[in-house]
Order: C-alpha cells, then sequence, then structure tokens
C-alpha cells in the first residue's frame, strides 16, 4: 500500500477525527493491515479565513507549502489536506508535488453528483463560502448550490470558531440551517471538517447529509491501495 501523507493542524481536532475516520474506515483486522501514515500538524497557520476576506495580510501558503514538503520528505505518496477553507490554496500547491493530492471539494462535488443531488446546500465558513469553490465546481458538475441566509451564516461561523474549535461538539444551529437548507435541496454538504466533529447518529436527516470529511477519507484510503470496510463501500 501507499503511505498516505496528511496536512494536518487545520484545525487539530479536525485533523484527528479524519485520521480516526482513516483507521476506522478502512478493513484491517491487525495493525499491520492499516496505511502507513504520516501527518503534520502546524496549528499555526495562519487562519484561512481571515487571510481570503482580506482581514489578515498573513498567508496560509507558506506553512501549506512547508507541510507538503515534510510529507514528501517522509516519502508520502499520497497526500490530502482536509479543510476545505485551504482549498483556495489547492491548485498551487498541486503544481509542487508529484504525490495523487485529490482535493476535498472537487471530491465532495463529485460525490454529491454521483448519489444523484443536483441541488445542494453548502454549510462552511465564510471563507470557503466567499472563495466561490463551491460555485464554480457545482456549476463543473450541473448542480445548483444553495448557501444559508447571512443570519444563518453568522451562527454557523459562530459555531465553528466559537464551540467546535474550543473543544465542544454540542451544537445545536447546525442541525436547524441544515433542515432549512434540505426544504429547497437534495443533499446538504458538511463543507468545514470541523463538523464532522458533530454526532449525527441521532439526527432523522443524517442520510441526507454529505460529509466532506469522510468524502476525503474513503478517496485516500482507495487511492492507498487499502480495502473499505463493508459499511464504507458505495452501492
Amino acid at each position: 500500500m501507499k503511505t498516505l501523507g496528511i496536512i494536518g493542524g487545520l484545525g487539530p481536532l479536525a485533523s484527528a477525527e479524519f485520521y480516526k475516520k482513516i483507521c476506522k474506515m478502512t478493513d484491517a483486522s491487525s495493525d499491520k493491515e492499516h496505511i502507513d501514515a504520516v501527518i503534520t500538524s502546524f496549528s499555526s497557520t495562519p487562519d484561512r479565513s481571515a487571510f481570503i476576506l482580506g482581514e489578515s495580510d498573513k498567508s496560509p501558503l507558506p506553512k501549506l507549502k512547508n507541510a507538503l514538503a515534510t510529507l514528501e520528505s517522509c516519502g508520502a505518496e499520497v497526500i490530502v489536506m482536509p479543510c476545505n477553507t485551504a482549498d483556495f490554496f489547492y491548485d498551487e500547491l498541486h503544481l509542487l508535488t508529484s504525490a495523487d493530492f485529490p482535493s476535498i471539494t472537487r471530491e465532495t462535488v463529485a460525490y454529491a453528483y454521483s448519489r444523484g443531488a443536483r441541488k445542494i446546500g453548502i454549510i462552511a465558513t465564510d471563507g470557503t463560502v466567499n472563495s466561490a469553490i463551491y460555485h464554480r465546481l457545482c456549476n463543473e458538475y450541473g448542480i445548483t448550490p444553495l448557501f444559508p441566509d447571512k443570519r444563518d451564516q453568522t451562527k454557523i461561523v459562530n459555531d465553528i470558531y466559537s464551540i467546535i474549535k474550543a473543544g465542544n461538539s454540542d451544537v445545536k444551529s447546525v442541525y436547524c440551517v441544515a433542515m432549512s437548507l434540505l426544504e429547497k435541496c437534495d443533499k446538504v454538504v458538511f463543507a468545514c471538517t470541523e463538523l464532522s466533529l458533530i454526532d449525527i447518529s441521532m439526527w432523522q436527516i443524517k442520510n441526507n447529509i454529505i460529509d466532506s470529511t469522510e468524502v476525503l477519507a474513503r478517496r485516500a484510503i482507495e487511492l492507498c491501495g487499502a480495502k473499505l470496510r463493508a459499511e464504507y463501500i458505495e452501492r
């Protein structure tokens, strides 16, 4: 199997959850059957949204380049960046590596399309929304993207930065916003990896939620040549 490299720290809890998904979703009965992985966690990487929105002149790109080079030097053959907002820098980073480097945003939109979704709600940071990454990719696939209104978007950003990143995943407004979007669309995308920290197992709408973290984990496992557990194989 190929060695996996993970550009982590964006933020740290979301990165830990991503690696947990890699282990949980891999069909392995012993340690040796799991994927070899190298993880960077440069949590000092400047805030992606703040830079994209022009609220900070501190670019995350140098730290992201450093992480990429570190992973390659450690032998990573498949590299992933589990952060939707950081995909703003994907094109530039992709040119710097010969490793397989799937994009979390593109993989997520492609997955939504493959599941028959033609209208999707996007729950994301202001940086991701304003970068228009999902607008562009949805347009390529003939999908209509829908976003929360200004009031709900403010609630989402507050939940991500003030509650989830602080270590508390007990948030209610994300559910309410998802319910509201589902009145108008086929699926709702958790287009921020922090949102994967929310336990949605009891949500009645859980089957209509697409978790971008899980989508990227599935693709990483496939690219590394490992097997998915039966419950994660799409049929």
